[in-house]
């Protein structure tokens, strides 16, 4: 082989896993943690919606009281009080187009298997 193909499959083979490593670490310790849910002791972000590119609107609870509290650049509004419970929404580890394409892949790695 070239020597320049082989120098160029060896810079893939390094640098591929640590930047999907990389992007593992981030969406678990970085920006994965700023767009999940949060839980503490006596406050929890129950469910996020964005609603523009720098405003949210959250449902929050605290304590047994839940509020719908929208917040965006430099303002948080509280807009209700709500009565009763909430289930906290079941978050994916990825977002579901990731998830819709690791499926994919791997009913095809099932379907070249079989």
């Amino acid at each position: 082989m070239d020597r320049e193909l082989l120098w160029a499959l060896l810079k893939l083979i390094i640098f591929l896993p640590l930047v999907l490593g990389l992007l593992y670490l981030t969406l678990r310790h970085g920006l994965g943690r700023r767009l999940l849910p949060g839980r503490g002791q006596h406050l929890e972000v129950v469910e996020q919606i964005p609603l523009g590119p720098k405003a949210v609107l959250s449902l929050v609870r605290v304590g047994e009281r839940y509020y719908l509290i929208g917040h965006g650049e430099g303002a948080v509004t509280l807009l209700k009080e709500l009565e009763g419970k909430f289930a906290a929404a079941p978050v994916e580890p990825f977002p579901s187009l990731v998830n819709h394409w690791l499926r994919r892949l791997q009913e095809g790695k099932r379907r070249a298997s079989d």
